[in-house]
């Protein structure tokens, strides 16, 4: 018996015109990015306001810490057979991994996120759902919003269980009640057999 596991041979055959389109593309440019996504959603949501905005409680401080925590464990795995890590695999566009998740907006760091009080943990959070693309300024007294690779959290990405169809104004309060939190890595991939078990045993 052998388990057939990986969806491109589930659904679709190998002479088909879209399976003949998708080895020209890969041999070519490249397999697309492999996506590991970990999805987190509280089993008792605890809402709180902060100046008026109602917030999830996954903008609570604690919880931030422990999905910290988490996502560093994710960096630190390695595979049990072949022991690559993250670093091998991942996508790096600018300086490090391409780790998208809200812990962006404290560039991933324990230190940083460990110096804001919970009432100026609220007003960066606010800044960042506003401008995730927000930089250093000292003379607004602005922390930076870009993650430790150098790029932004995209809110539509890092967050989940919002109302996409709310009509809330401004855009950035239907963020604050996310029930989600979402940490997303890419992978590269390649058709290289030997890479390729070595990225899936890592997965």
């Amino acid at each position: 018996l052998k388990m057939q596991e990986d969806p491109v041979e589930l659904w679709s055959s190998p002479s088909s015109r879209c399976r003949q389109e998708k080895n020209f593309f890969d041999s070519n440019f490249g397999p697309f990015y492999r996506v590991q996504q970990v999805i987190v959603t509280l089993e008792e949501d605890a809402p709180f306001t902060h100046k008026n905005t109602s917030y999830s409680g996954i903008f609570r401080k604690e919880f931030l810490q422990d999905m910290l925590n988490l996502q560093d464990s994710l960096r630190n795995a390695t595979g049990p057979k072949f022991n690559g890590n993250l670093t091998e695999f991942c996508f790096a566009p600018m300086d490090g991994c391409l780790i998208q998740s809200p812990l962006n907006y404290f560039q991933s760091n324990s230190t940083v996120l460990s110096n804001f009080s919970q009432e100026l943990l609220m007003n960066h959070v606010k800044q960042c759902l506003i401008n995730p693309y927000e930089i250093d300024d000292s003379t607004k007294g602005l922390k930076s919003c870009l993650g430790e690779w150098g790029g932004p959290g995209l809110r539509e990405v890092v967050f989940g269980g919002y109302d996409d169809e709310s009509l809330i104004e401004p855009s950035w309060h239907r963020y604050a009640g996310a029930t989600s939190f979402i940490i997303t890595m890419l992978l590269k991939d390649s058709i290289d057999e030997t890479y390729r078990k070595r990225v899936e045993d890592f997965e």
